[in-house]
């Protein structure tokens, strides 16, 4: 969350999927996702080996995507 707030600070559009997140944030960074808005995405590898997902990235023109590791 950190980084992601240090990340709009500095005028970057980025977003994570956390699976602590409730539903409607969640809902909120897909559609941001969907919408081409966003440039780098924050994601759990698990999230990353969905095929759905994938697509969904493929679709989004992202600049990039974090694949985050770290289980707190």
């Amino acid at each position: 969350k950190d980084q992601i707030d240090s990340l709009h600070a500095n005028g970057v559009a980025a977003g994570m999927l956390a699976s602590g997140m409730d539903p409607r944030q969640r809902r909120e960074v897909l559609a941001a996702l969907d919408r081409r808005e966003l440039r780098l995405l924050f994601v759990s590898p698990e999230r990353l080996s969905m095929p759905s997902f994938r697509a969904r990235v493929l679709e989004a023109g992202l600049s990039a995507l974090a694949v985050d590791e770290a289980h707190c």
